[in-house]
């Protein structure tokens, strides 16, 4: 007698339980933001391009597309949780120059009407030669870059937020143009 009143109520307990956690996913499970409220509350602002330095050597010079930009908080709900993830192409290719992507606004929310610190990425490819200007030199033969930015945010799909050249300039770098080129280190 003593195991089946056992039986009965470990069943009946079990069944509670179930219909508890069925109740209790169902009112708290987590619905990530859909593509037209990401769009709703996101807004990029203060776009710059420019090619940037990955490596400097005595015989070599690496470039690569960077950009920076701000995100503007422009929805009804505190930001938080984004990833930024920037894909650079190259005109007249049919495949992706390189990315890079950033965990962006992760500690502390970014409130309706506030807009963030800089956001830079860079890509992990570019073009190269032996000195930085050789590079203006062959200025007339870089081919156009472009930048397509595109945000998750708490889990949501990524939604792209817009696509941006890439200007023909190297970051800190001062053109001098007289008879012959010169190129300067900007300190």
């Amino acid at each position: 007698m003593k195991k089946d009143l056992t039986f009965w109520v470990t069943l009946v307990s079990v069944f509670i339980l179930i219909i508890v956690l069925q109740f209790f996913l169902k009112h708290t499970s987590f619905n990530p933001p859909s593509v037209k409220e990401v769009e709703n509350s996101i807004k990029v602002i203060l776009v710059n391009t420019d090619w940037t330095y990955k490596y400097r050597t005595k015989n070599e010079v690496r470039i690569v597309p960077e950009i920076t930009f701000k995100i503007k908080n422009v929805g009804s709900k505190p930001l938080q949780h984004l990833i930024a993830n920037v894909i650079f192409e190259l005109e007249g290719l049919n495949q992706e120059l390189g990315n890079g992507w950033k965990p962006i606004i992760t500690k502390k929310p970014l409130l309706p009407g506030e807009t963030s610190e800089p956001i830079t990425i860079k890509s992990g490819f570019g073009y190269r030669a032996s000195s930085v200007k050789a590079f203006y030199n062959n200025y007339y033969n870089w081919k156009r870059a472009w930048a397509n930015i595109f945000i998750k945010w708490n889990g949501s799909q990524y939604v792209k937020f817009g696509s941006f050249e890439i200007r023909k300039h190297i970051k800190g770098v001062k053109v001098i143009q007289d008879k012959a080129l010169s190129v300067e280190r900007i300190k």
